[in-house]
C-alpha cells in the first residue's frame, strides 16, 4: 500500500474519533485534532510537486486546499446558521469568523464561531500558504540544517506548552485577552509548527533507508487501540489538557515511523481494506460537517442516546458523498478555465 494512503487511513480514523467525542461516546478529540494537524504536514511533504515557493505559488497552494473544503465548508455554514437562528445566539463577529475562516486569527472572533470545528482549518490556512516555501527548498539543503528545523519545532512546542501550564495551573495569572489568545492551545502560533514537526520529520524519513516489519507495524496497531480505549473509557484524563499536544507530537512521531514504507500486514489489510480508504476519502466531508448537525439534532430536535448517533452519521455521511460529488463537478466545469494539472498533483 503507498503510504500517502496510510496515512491519509490515519488522518481519517482521527476525524472519525473527533465525531465520536462530539457524540460524546469517546473523549480526546483535541488529541485527534493535533494529530490531523501533524499528519497534514506529513502528507504535504510527500505528495506536494509545486515547485519552489513564491507568492503566487503559496496563493496558488493555499486555494486549491481551500477550494476542496468550499462545498462542505458552505452547507456546514447553512446547517450552522439554522442552529444560530433557533438558538437566538447570531453574533457579527461570530458571522464573519465563521463565513472567511477567521476563528484563530483575532482575539475579537471567538475560536468556536458558527462551525466550530472549522477553528482547525482556519489555523491551517497559514500552514499552506507557508508549505510551498518549505517543501521544495529542504529537499536541496543538509540533514542537518532539517534536523536543525524539526528539533527546534518542537523545542518550541514543549516550552510553548510548559510556559502556558506554568502560568495557568502554578501562577494562576489573569491574563490580558491578547496573551489569552496568543497562549491558546487552538491559536496559529501551535499549530503551524505542529504541521511543519510532520513535514520536517517526513523529509529526515524520505532521505533515510527506513525499515519495517510486521511485527512493528502490529505494534503500532497496538499503540492505536491503545489510544482509542483511552478516549472510550478513561474519562478523568481529560483533566490535564495541556498534556494533549505534547502525547500526540509523541504518538504522532512514532507512528510516521512505524507505518513510513506502508507495506507492512497493518497497511495493506487494514488501512488498505475499502471501507477504510473510503473513509478516508471522505474524512474532511465528514469533519466539516458533522457538528452542526450534531448540535441541531441534540439541542433542536432534543434527539440523545443511539437515535442521535444514528441520525447524525447517516445524514453526516449522505451530506459528505453529495458534498464530495458536487466539489467534482465544479472541478470538471472550472477546469476548463484554470490550470488544473498543477493542482492536480498536490
Amino acid at each position: 500500500m503507498d503510504r500517502n494512503n496510510t496515512f491519509s487511513a490515519l488522518k481519517g480514523l482521527a476525524m472519525c474519533m473527533i465525531m465520536a467525542g462530539h457524540l460524546h461516546i469517546a473523549i480526546g478529540g483535541g488529541f485527534c485534532a493535533y494529530f490531523f494537524v501533524i499528519m497534514s504536514g506529513v502528507l504535504c511533504r510527500l505528495s506536494y510537486r509545486g515547485g519552489v515557493g513564491t507568492i503566487k505559488i503559496c496563493a496558488k497552494y493555499t486555494w486549491h486546499r481551500m477550494y476542496k473544503l468550499l462545498v462542505p465548508h458552505v452547507i456546514g455554514l447553512f446547517l450552522a446558521s439554522i442552529f444560530l437562528y433557533y438558538n437566538h445566539d447570531w453574533k457579527i463577529a461570530n458571522l464573519i469568523g465563521g463565513v472567511f475562516f477567521l476563528h484563530c486569527w483575532s482575539p475579537q472572533i471567538p475560536y468556536f464561531s458558527v462551525n466550530s470545528v472549522e477553528w482547525t482549518v482556519s489555523a491551517l490556512i497559514g500552514a499552506w500558504f507557508l508549505s510551498p516555501l518549505f517543501a521544495e527548498r529542504i529537499r536541496h539543503i543538509h540533514k542537518n540544517c532539517v534536523r536543525i528545523l524539526l528539533y527546534g519545532n518542537l523545542a518550541y512546542v514543549i516550552l510553548r506548552l510548559l510556559s502556558v501550564d506554568y502560568l495557568y495551573n502554578i501562577r494562576k495569572l489573569q491574563l490580558s485577552e491578547f496573551s489569552a489568545w496568543i497562549l491558546n492551545n487552538k491559536n496559529p502560533t501551535l499549530i503551524i509548527p505542529l504541521y511543519f514537526i510532520g513535514l520536517f520529520l517526513a523529509e529526515l524519513l524520505q532521505r533515510k533507508k527506513v525499515k519495517t516489519s510486521n511485527r512493528l507495524e502490529i505494534m503500532g496497531l497496538f499503540i492505536i487501540m491503545t489510544v482509542f480505549i483511552w478516549m472510550f473509557r478513561v474519562r478523568q484524563l481529560t483533566d490535564y489538557k495541556w498534556t494533549y499536544v505534547f502525547w500526540t507530537v509523541l504518538c504522532s512521531v512514532v507512528l510516521i515511523r512505524i507505518f513510513w514504507t506502508g507495506d507492512g500486514i497493518v497497511s495493506e489489510k487494514i488501512f488498505g481494506c475499502k471501507v477504510i480508504t473510503c473513509l478516508s476519502s471522505y474524512s474532511m466531508e465528514i469533519y466539516l460537517i458533522h457538528y452542526p448537525i450534531i448540535a441541531l439534532f441534540k439541542n433542536i430536535l432534543k434527539f440523545d442516546g443511539f437515535v442521535l448517533v444514528f441520525y447524525a452519521i447517516g445524514l453526516t455521511v449522505l451530506l459528505a458523498i453529495a458534498a464530495k460529488n458536487i466539489t467534482a463537478i465544479f472541478t470538471k466545469i472550472f477546469s476548463k478555465y484554470w490550470n488544473w494539472d498543477w493542482i492536480s498533483r498536490n
